[in-house]
């Protein structure tokens, strides 16, 4: 017997591959890489809104941006202001709308702050956490205080004389320094 030795050829030949007008050639695939998929900032919120000292309506929670309503929260805020203002005989005037946006690394000196005077206002914020969500930043939160000063209602009076008398009493000193003596001499003009 004998026993041939067959060589076995180093390179094979190339193939052909026939594609019929039927079939599509495949697409090359793209060696780019995908576009990152968009950040959701995620970010906890305390909402206050003040008449005075007191506080009248606050709202707290962990959100995610584009979720929480701003228009609900003024809404119902300005609800509470109305009800005690009418409780108290006041009249409600706003001294301030801001929201203090931070992280859990950054210093005081480097928080935002940003004015809320109308739901509009609340996206302004919300591009802010988005920003702190994009560089990876931890702990994310808002702090939204909306203050409005108590102003007393003046009430009618029955005469002229009445009311110069206290235009009088009110101009001579400010009731929170000298309260009695605004009131002695006021009794004093009453009873002249």
């Amino acid at each position: 017997m004998t026993v041939q030795r067959v060589k076995k050829a180093k390179h094979q030949p190339a193939t052909a591959e026939i594609i019929s007008d039927d079939e599509q050639p495949e697409t090359p695939v793209s060696t780019k890489k995908p576009p990152p998929p968009p950040v959701i900032g995620e970010y906890l919120l305390t909402a206050q809104t003040y008449v005075g000292i007191q506080t009248v309506y606050r709202e707290s929670q962990s959100t995610i941006e584009g979720h929480w309503s701003a228009r609900r929260y003024f809404d119902e805020s300005k609800k509470k202001v109305e009800t005690t203002a009418n409780e108290r005989g006041i009249e409600p005037v706003l001294e301030s709308s801001t929201a203090t946006i931070y992280s859990k690394s950054m210093k005081p000196a480097d928080y935002v702050t940003n004015d809320v005077n109308e739901p509009k206002d609340w996206y302004n914020v919300e591009s802010v956490v988005n920003h702190l969500a994009k560089s990876l930043s931890k702990g994310i939160r808002v702090d939204l205080v909306i203050k409005y000063r108590a102003k007393r209602l003046v009430k009618e009076f029955e005469d002229e004389e009445e009311m110069d008398v206290m235009e009088i009493a009110e101009e001579e000193a400010p009731l929170a320094k000298r309260p009695r003596q605004v009131i002695c001499a006021y009794y004093r003009l009453l009873t002249l």
